[in-house]
């Protein structure tokens, strides 16, 4: 059965330069006529020697090796944290997305009225808010669908076309004569109170209100 003990370089050279010692310091001490004590002295210091040398080297090869973990280890972190400071720097960089509410309702409002241009507004509940803005045209025989961002099931809208007005009962704050968003404001010229109409979204994504008359 062979030994799982493997010699290495180290050892066998030691063992060597041992072999030769312990031949020439067996020949001084029993003499060159006894050749058996020569041998034995030659063979033990030879595996005193061979020992030494297999321990010597596997501390060196255990030192490597614990030392080229500590490299990895290292440079490893290192690129990591060069990594994490990259993105780092790339997120902090890009602007953070403007949220105006948690979902979006896709209304259609078409124009179906005698008018060719009708303006329409809107109200709606964004993020405990309540935002206004418009204006829309939408052309003679023409829909255009307008997107509240609310999680609300309630918004508003007011329209006119020249002395025709589609509104209701609640008065919100708007600007007649140029585009606008606005909130919570007090609502002095140049804004105005108008009278909206609500309508109920019943909780669905989508839907359409027909303007007509006029």
């Amino acid at each position: 059965m062979a030994s799982s003990e493997q010699g290495t370089p180290l050892g066998g050279l030691l063992g060597f330069i041992g072999l030769i010692a312990g031949l020439g310091f067996g020949a001084i001490t029993f003499g060159s006529d006894n050749i058996v004590g020569v041998i034995i002295c030659g063979v033990v210091v030879a595996s005193v020697g061979a020992f030494v040398g297999n321990l010597i080297f596997r501390l060196l090869v255990v030192a490597v090796s614990i030392f080229a973990t500590v490299i990895s280890y290292n440079l490893r972190h290192e690129v990591a944290i060069a990594i994490y400071d990259e993105v780092k720097t790339n997120v902090q960089a890009q602007p953070a997305p403007k949220i105006y509410g948690t979902s979006r309702t896709n209304w259609e409002f078409c124009n179906h009225s005698n008018k060719p241009k009708v303006s329409i507004a809107i109200s709606y509940l964004n993020n405990g808010n309540w935002i206004s803005e418009g204006w829309w045209v939408i052309n003679r025989g023409k829909c255009k669908t307008l997107s509240p961002s609310t999680s609300n099931r309630y918004f508003y809208y007011y329209a006119n076309s020249g002395n025709i007005v589609w509104g209701g009962d609640t008065s919100i704050c708007l600007h007649e004569h140029k585009k606008f968003r606005i909130g919570d404001i007090d609502c002095s010229p140049p804004y105005a109170l108008r009278k909206f109409k609500k309508v109920d979204t019943k909780g669905k994504r989508g839907g359409g209100t027909n303007l007509t008359g006029g």
